[in-house]
């Protein structure tokens, strides 16, 4: 309903605005439109005796709503207090939904049966979590030296379901430092048994540390790597030399913090 003014007439009383009664009726039916709105104040509720109606709080052009310490400008809800926290919060044992999207304590799951359930960055941003960077398809350690760690819980595994590739490297007599940052290394051998390709293996860089060396020639080839190794007896020499021959084609080499542990050899496990 419209507001309804009452007349009150002109100067000097003449007895040509509204009746007593009529103005009265006026004010209470003012009153009534504004109660529908408002409701009883003292229940501190905004409501609308409408059937299904809506209760709609709309600022003028540019002006923005602002309740207790929220703003609410175009779809942006902005708490007005500087470094403030936005905390949704539900009731008793009740969840958030976001549309297609639950936030159930430390959970957060899709609501839409069999559907996927996206975190994605903008541009060439990256997403952080917490200690750890998911930029594409690589997954990394955000701390200096810190591991990245797969654990499953109580009698469960980690399972690869695709096949794992190991980083590889090749050398072929050129160099003789052998690449240690990657898993597997390729060493040519020489066919002359008494003119053995020569290789050095430098010292691991963390415990557990491994590496597989291939020797990539064919049956008589030969090749020899020096490094710090546990000899004979186990003892610990600083130039123990493994020979590769042609009974003998794949080494594997674990570091144990200080010296390299082979899988084959004189005094070797």
């Amino acid at each position: 309903m419209a507001r309804l003014n009452i007349d009150t007439g002109t100067d000097g009383n003449p007895a040509t605005g509204d009746t007593l009664r009529s103005a009265m009726t006026k004010i209470n039916n003012n009153f009534i439109d504004v109660y529908g709105v408002v409701g009883d104040p003292s229940t501190g509720l905004l409501t609308n005796s409408t059937t299904n109606g809506d209760i709609k709080v709309q600022p003028n052009g540019t002006g923005i709503v602002e309740i207790d310490q929220l703003q609410i400008t175009d779809a942006a809800i902005t708490p007005l207090i500087t470094n403030s926290d936005l905390t949704l919060t539900a009731n008793g044992t009740g969840d958030i939904v976001l549309g297609a999207v639950t936030i159930a304590d430390n959970r957060i799951s899709a609501n839409t049966s069999n559907d996927n359930l996206e975190i994605r960055a903008s541009g060439t941003g990256a997403i952080l979590l917490e200690a750890m960077t998911i930029s594409d398809n690589k997954i990394s350690a955000n701390r200096s030296n810190d591991d990245l760690e797969l654990d499953a819980s109580g009698t469960g595994r980690v399972l690869l379901k695709a096949p794992l590739s190991l980083v590889t490297s090749s050398a072929d007599g050129s160099s003789e430092a052998i690449d240690i940052t990657t898993n597997v290394a390729f060493l040519d051998g020489n066919s002359n048994g008494s003119e053995k390709m020569n290789y050095t293996l430098a010292s691991g860089t963390y415990v557990g540390q491994f590496i597989h060396l291939v020797r990539n020639s064919g049956a008589f080839a030969s090749c020899r790597v020096t490094a710090t190794m546990l000899g004979s007896g186990g003892a610990v020499g600083s130039s123990q030399i493994e020979v590769f021959s042609q009974y003998d084609s794949i080494r594997t080499f674990v570091w144990n913090g200080s010296t390299w542990i082979s899988t084959r050899g004189g005094g070797h496990p």
